[in-house]
């Protein structure tokens, strides 16, 4: 079997400068804690606490057992950002989410309402939500048409950093063409773009695609979705024992191609790549 990696696969900046954090952190040997889950990888979440006893917190409340607080990769509302200025607090926040927090801010000011295109919900889009609203200014958190049945007048428009261009693009349009006035800010991220893209390529030349990643990441339950829109025969993992249950059906593959979300570290992708080749 030929096993194929996309050109662009695996931990972004962002995630890798996150867990470049949490080690810094650990080895300061303070109880250390993040509020909420750093990355979306729950295998990866798991072994910083069962290596360093590294907590996940929902929130701060009657927390009184930890020294650090590590501000997860996409970012928190201000409100929990206050909560944890009580603890000594290392912010690893992706820049690319602090960009869209930005963003959202500046347009809040500007036209008092903003849309968010993005998973209602997602911790990412929380934090970015209350940007807006610390502006006095109305969010829009939009997944379908009736999520904007109240909107007009002048918006602004930003993203999840890890929406589906397509999607995004789809939306904007219809927008466009019902009359909307918008100002848009793509805050895609690049990193997102890049594995989407190299990913849709190199599912249009192989018999199987194996995208590896947290099924509770929208980055890479994105990827497979659009993967599988090119290569029905799609596997969307989190581990190498998640895959094995399926080896029965790789046996009439010639070609595998594989990719893994943006939460994704070399770690996880390297043994499902050994255990395909020797398949």
């Amino acid at each position: 079997m030929q096993v194929i990696l996309a050109k662009y696969a695996g931990a972004c900046y962002g995630v890798n400068r996150s867990l470049e954090l949490v080690d810094e952190a650990v080895d300061g040997e303070s109880r250390v804690a993040t509020l909420g889950a750093l990355i979306h990888n729950p295998v990866v979440v798991d072994e910083l606490n069962e290596k360093y006893g590294v907590r996940v917190l929902d929130d701060l409340h009657n927390v009184s057992d930890v020294d650090t607080i590590v501000i997860r990769s996409h970012g928190v509302t201000i409100d929990e950002q206050k909560q944890a200025e009580k603890f000594n607090v290392i912010d690893a926040t992706c820049p690319h989410v602090k960009a869209v927090q930005q963003a959202a801010a500046d347009l809040a000011k500007k036209y008092g309402q903003v849309i968010v295109v993005g998973k209602f919900g997602h911790p990412e889009v929380e934090s970015v939500k209350s940007y807006i609203e610390a502006e006095d200014a109305k969010c829009y958190i939009w997944q379908n048409k009736d999520d904007i049945k109240a909107v007009s007048g002048k918006i602004g428009v930003v993203s999840q950093t890890t929406q589906s261009q397509e999607v995004f693009n789809n939306l904007i349009n219809y927008m466009k063409d019902e009359g909307f006035d918008l100002d848009v800010k793509n805050t895609i991220c690049a990193a997102t773009q890049k594995r989407q893209d190299a990913a849709l390529e190199l599912a249009r030349d192989v018999d199987a695609f194996v995208v590896i990643g947290g099924h509770n990441s929208s980055n890479t339950t994105h990827l497979a979705g659009l993967v599988d829109s090119v290569c029905k025969a799609t596997y969307h993992v989190e581990t190498l024992d998640e895959l094995k249950k399926q080896i029965n059906q790789f046996s009439q593959y010639k070609k595998v191609g594989v990719t893994a979300g943006a939460s994704t570290p070399v770690s996880q992708i390297e043994p499902i790549i050994n255990f395909l080749e020797n398949i």
